[in-house]
């Protein structure tokens, strides 16, 4: 027994490699939701952020601006990098995010309820029809039966 080499086999080897390979298939699914479920909160927060300052120009002109984002960003230097989807990968845009065309330019009391109106979402389009909203949009979830692309309302709330 002084003589005898502890090696591995060749099927041992196999054997662990297969066990590892596994293991990755398993992970990295796992790792791609946890991937996806951070860039869909990023853009929440971006859409929060845009809702705030949507709320803030309403509040300031007693109206919605005419376009997007120019007037939204007025006097917010830092603001710029929530304009832009963190699953948007395309080059040299300057915004990820649109506004609902239905309420550009609109006063205080042009619209019947304010608070539940869609503002802004994620959208190709700087100004988007809410009911074509869904082609357009990187981040889409389940709602009621219906996929519907992630917004802010007037109210505060991200959907």
């Amino acid at each position: 027994m002084t003589g005898q080499k502890n090696n591995f086999s060749l099927a041992e080897l196999v054997l662990v490699a297969v066990v590892f390979a596994i293991i990755a298939a398993l992970a990295v699914p796992a790792f791609q939701r946890a991937r996806n479920a951070s860039l869909n909160d990023r853009c929440a927060y971006n859409l929060d952020r845009i809702g705030n300052a949507m709320r803030l120009y309403y509040q300031d002109f007693r109206a919605f601006p005419l376009d997007f984002p120019a007037p939204v960003i007025y006097g917010m230097a830092h603001f710029q990098d929530s304009l832009i989807c963190p699953a948007d990968h395309r080059n040299g845009i300057t915004a990820s995010y649109g506004m609902n065309a239905e309420i550009a330019g609109k006063k205080a009391g042009e619209l019947p309820e304010p608070s539940s109106l869609t503002v802004a979402a994620d959208s190709d389009a700087p100004m988007f029809n809410v009911g074509d909203l869904v082609p357009a949009a990187r981040h889409l979830f389940q709602s009621g039966g219906e996929r519907r692309a992630i917004a802010v309302r007037m109210d505060g709330s991200v959907r």
